[in-house]
């Protein structure tokens, strides 16, 4: 009888330790691509140079499940070929876009979100 109380909690429990897991390395992108525009005024053309240049772990740009985060660097239109926005998500545990198990930036959700239709201040 104890078990049909504990084992909901449990599973919800376990849900949101698996959601917590990639916001965490998410935030840890996000971090890195805060500091990287500080360093440098822009954001990079991908995650690879923030590794490289030591702002992010050798696999800070991989989800718990294996996939690379999605990142895609936004040009405005006076920014002279340099990124001045971005957008990142993963695709959660089934490694697909535009599902309901994607991930969102735990930071500036708006800004940086991957979404159908996104608007960008110009």
């Amino acid at each position: 009888m104890l078990i049909i109380f504990i084992l909901p909690e449990f599973l919800a429990t376990q849900e949101a330790a698996e959601i917590s897991k990639p916001v965490a390395q998410m935030r840890g992108a996000q971090s890195a691509l805060e500091l990287f525009y500080n360093h440098y005024k822009c954001y990079p053309e991908n995650l690879e140079i923030l590794i490289k240049e030591g702002y992010l772990q050798k696999n800070g740009n991989v989800d718990p499940w294996v996939n690379k985060n999605q990142y895609k660097p936004i040009y405005s239109k006076d920014s002279n070929h340099k990124a001045d926005n971005y957008l990142l998500g993963s695709s959660g545990a089934d490694g697909k876009f535009d599902t309901e198990d994607d991930i969102k930036p735990p930071i500036n959700t708006i800004r940086h979100t991957f979404k159908n239709n996104i608007e960008l201040k110009k």
